[in-house]
């Protein structure tokens, strides 16, 4: 028996900590690209187009460069990963080849991307990475070969380059309601050999309340269908486009008081219930030795006490739909403490008929 309890808790305790892996769940990792330093970026353009329902996004990015050689060479590298569909670039309105950057040639004291160490940092281990945090308190390294790149005949001069893919929304479930949001790392442009400017366009065809992002107000003033904004340094060094859903004032009043606070609410009204019938019954059947009322009462409150935990997780999953976060499924596991509520229970019931039968016969007879 006590393996069997032993065995029990420890499948309850890795199921809940299944539920406590990281609440986010990634979309699309883009970020700013790296420069060589044999090229000066003049200026950036971001464009943003949101798809109807925020899942989808068309990110356009478009770089003005300025190069002082002449000949084969990689300008840019790019940290693009689970997107949709084609990441595709073009120099000078020319669809180029974009490869994956093979490990064998990073190494090498003459590798091409030689001209890219200042953008890196070096560990212990020998490998060159990339850190960005993606959030406040968190962050991931990128090596060399989680990167694209791309190879141009360049002459000297000016030049545009264009990035162009369509990014995968990220998901945050920590809370009751999910918040959905677009990031975009421009730190890498701190690496760049210039800074000449930074222009962001945002096109929101998502037909949706609260969209928001962590740029400020825009140059029109207000986040609209269309807006603008103009930078001479950058921002921050994720911008973000956020979307939480708006929830009704039911789901919101239910989520604010807590499941667990209503289920105590319904438990004190069960009880209450449960304790006038075993005083009633005892009042009729004084000198019955067991009541059945205070015995299955006792099996039957405490599970439709639970009961109500679940009952109320499951309106508010009803009512906010779609946005519902899913780590907010685990409500079940509640009925793991079932025997031992119900235990308390018909002990705490027990002593209270005994009492009662006490006091009866003792002012009755």
């Amino acid at each position: 028996m006590k393996n069997k309890l032993v065995f029990f808790f420890a499948l309850l305790a890795n199921i809940c900590l299944a539920n406590m892996a990281s609440p986010l769940r990634t979309g699309t990792i883009n970020a700013n690209a790296l420069s060589s330093k044999d090229v000066s970026i003049l200026k950036e353009h971001i464009g943003v187009r949101i798809f109807k329902g925020f899942k989808t996004a068309q990110f356009d990015i478009e770089y003005s460069i300025n190069t002082k050689i002449e000949g084969g060479q990689i300008p840019l590298i790019f940290l693009a990963k689970d997107y949709k569909g084609d990441f595709k670039v073009w120099v000078d309105d020319q669809l180029v080849n974009i490869q994956e950057i093979p490990n064998y040639i990073i190494r090498p004291k003459d590798s091409p991307f030689a001209n890219f160490e200042n953008s890196f940092d070096y560990t212990e281990s020998g490998y060159n990475y990339i850190k960005i945090n993606w959030t406040e308190n968190g962050h991931n390294l990128y090596k060399l070969d989680d990167l694209k790149y791309f190879e141009a005949s360049l002459k000297k001069g000016d030049h545009k380059i264009r990035v162009s893919y369509t990014a995968n929304v990220w998901v945050y479930n920590a809370e009751w309601v999910k918040e959905y949001s677009f990031r975009y790392a421009l730190a890498p442009a701190a690496y760049w050999k210039s800074f000449g400017g930074l222009t962001i366009t945002i096109i929101n065809e998502s037909e949706l309340d609260s969209v928001a992002t962590n740029l400020g107000n825009p140059i029109e003033g207000k986040f609209a269908t269309i807006s603008n904004w103009k930078f001479n340094q950058l921002p921050t060094d994720i911008f973000e486009i956020n979307y939480n859903p708006v929830i009704g004032n039911l789901a919101s009043t239910l989520i604010k008081i807590d499941p667990f606070v209503l289920m105590i609410i319904c438990g004190i009204f069960l009880f209450t219930f449960h304790l006038w019938l075993s005083i009633s019954y005892r009042k009729r059947n004084l000198h019955k030795k067991i009541s059945w009322v205070v015995m299955l009462g006792s099996f039957l409150s405490p599970f439709l006490i639970l009961s109500t935990y679940i009952a109320f997780y499951l309106i508010i999953e009803n009512l906010l739909g779609e946005h519902v976060s899913s780590r907010m499924g685990y409500y079940f596991l509640i009925f793991g403490f079932y025997p031992l509520v119900a235990l308390i229970y018909l002990l705490v019931m027990i002593a209270i008929d005994w009492l009662v039968k006490k006091y009866l016969v003792k002012h009755i007879i």
